[in-house]
């Protein structure tokens, strides 16, 4: 089983106050499951460019190179495969008169080219998903 891990849930450790059901559903995983998507290094990569030049935004710009260091081999990039699966799940979707927002709908493309679990908090953006959601936040669902 593996996991592609939402930009919130890898970087929940990184808050001020970290959730104690992400914390513990991150330790009890095994890490070699977890994977990433290069969308998630960007948009981290956004947040550290928006930063003011000081202490937090060195300290995110190295987690992210750590991040990418630790996740080596498992950062999933958006490949024409992915977009094929893209485009007919969106295709689908709007058939039916729903709209994903286009990273959200990325990152459930990935989920579904790998046969991964996405593991998001953003569950209300993946209704009528093919693909299995597990929100870690949630103590009955993921989290302890």
């Amino acid at each position: 089983m593996g996991y592609l891990v939402d930009t919130n849930v890898i970087s929940e450790p990184e808050t001020k106050h970290p959730n104690a059901n992400v914390l513990a559903w991150l330790a009890r995983v095994d890490f070699g499951e977890l994977y990433i998507s290069a969308l998630t290094v960007g948009e981290i990569k956004k947040g550290v460019v928006k930063l003011e030049a000081g202490t937090r935004k060195a300290h995110i710009q190295n987690w992210l190179e750590e991040l990418r260091k630790k996740f080596a081999g498992r950062i999933l990039s958006l490949s024409e495969t992915t977009f094929i699966e893209w485009g007919k799940m969106v295709g689908k979707f709007e058939q039916k008169g729903i709209v994903r927002p286009p990273y959200d709908s990325l990152l459930e493309a990935t989920a579904l080219e790998h046969d991964l679990i996405l593991v998001t908090r953003n569950v209300k953006n993946f209704q009528d998903s093919s693909v299995t959601i597990l929100n870690p936040w949630e103590k009955d669902k993921g989290g302890t």
